[in-house]
Formats: C-alpha cells, sequence, structure tokens
C-alpha cells in the first residue's frame, strides 16, 4: 500500500514528462468524467476534500469486478516501463512508481 498527498486536489498518473502538454492545462482543456482531464498517455486527477486520502486500484487489460464510488476507464499509451502516481508539490522521491510489463 502507498499513500500520495493529493495537495491542491489533483495528483498526476502518467509514464513520461506530461507537464508541457497543453492538452492537459487544467484551465482550458475539456474535463471528462469526475472534472480529470486525460491524454493517451496521461490523467490527471481532480478530487475533493476527505482530507487529501484517495485509493486508486489500477486494472491493467481488464476491468473491475466489483461496484467502486468513481471509476474512470481509460487507456493509456506506455512509452515506458512505469507508471507513476505524482502530485504537484512531490519531487521523484516522493512519487509512486508501479512497474509496467509493455507487451
Amino acid at each position: 500500500m502507498y499513500r500520495i498527498f493529493a495537495d491542491h486536489y489533483q495528483f498526476y498518473i502518467y509514464d513520461y514528462d506530461h507537464y508541457s502538454n497543453e492538452r492537459l492545462n487544467w484551465v482550458s482543456a475539456t474535463a471528462k468524467d469526475f472534472g480529470y482531464i486525460s491524454t493517451e498517455k496521461a490523467i490527471y486527477v481532480k478530487t475533493v476534500s476527505d482530507l487529501n486520502d484517495h485509493r486508486i486500484r489500477v486494472f491493467i487489460n481488464q476491468e473491475p469486478s466489483i461496484s467502486y464510488e468513481q471509476v474512470f476507464s481509460s487507456n493509456i499509451e506506455f512509452e515506458s516501463d512505469k507508471l507513476i502516481v505524482s502530485a504537484p508539490a512531490n519531487d521523484e522521491e516522493n512519487d509512486f512508481v508501479l512497474p509496467v510489463v509493455v507487451n
């Protein structure tokens, strides 16, 4: 289990240097379900309070088998062998890195 502090009520899921992508701009991007924004290679998650304590479940090539409060489904194209979960004020040592096998 890993805990990430979603400072500014947001966190990022990605595998590449996404910060300069204009399609991931909170102000100008078109919001999707739950106010999230995404591209083929990243998901930006906008949270609600709840003391910034949130759970992420990642399903690779499968769908959730039980019902959850919120489910955001998006395909991500991997350029690397890792999925990173980060927050705006994180440095690399604070990020959660999940190894992923790319087929």
